[in-house]
């Protein structure tokens, strides 16, 4: 071995290790007739970036991503309704809750709950889906727009 000259390494390195899939979903108007007291799922039906293609906002509201290892997700509930007392956001994992999101006090007839959580991904069968809930006397839902209730989330690591 002759170290007198830099040596030549080559490697090959799939393309999408350096582009990450990342994805933010959001719902897109008000998401109305949300049950009172009870866990609705949160109809996310519009997307802001998916570079994979792996979040479904047309019919099951869900990040399904083909690419197994840790992912970092990041969301917010807005829950609105007349005399609201509470609200509050849960992601949940292939039909059951994973975290929980922050337990947020009315403002007005104003619940925004918001959380992160980091959480592996088998890369197949494994999905998330966000649940919201909020407390009210009636007009319950989901405000809607990609700066209130919203899904995002990002590849991490293997």
């Amino acid at each position: 071995i002759n170290f007198s000259s830099a040596p030549v390494v080559f490697s090959t390195v799939p393309a999408s290790e350096f582009s990450p899939p990342v994805f933010s979903a959001y719902r897109s108007g008000d998401q109305t007739g949300v049950t009172n007291n009870t866990y609705v799922k949160v109809q996310l039906n519009a997307e802001e970036f998916d570079t994979a293609g792996c979040f479904d906002s047309a019919t099951n509201y869900r990040h399904t991503p083909t690419r197994a290892g840790y992912y970092r997700y990041e969301w917010s509930v807005d829950g609105r309704g007349t005399t609201l007392t509470v609200g509050h956001s849960q992601l949940w994992k292939n039909g059951a809750l994973a975290k929980s999101g922050s337990w947020a006090a009315h403002s007005s007839s104003v619940a925004l709950s918001c959380g992160s959580a980091i959480v592996y991904m088998n890369g197949t069968t494994d999905y998330i889906e966000l649940y919201g809930y909020t407390a009210a006397a009636s007009g319950n839902l989901f405000s809607g727009s990609a700066s209130k209730t919203y899904l995002s989330g990002s590849y991490i690591g293997p």
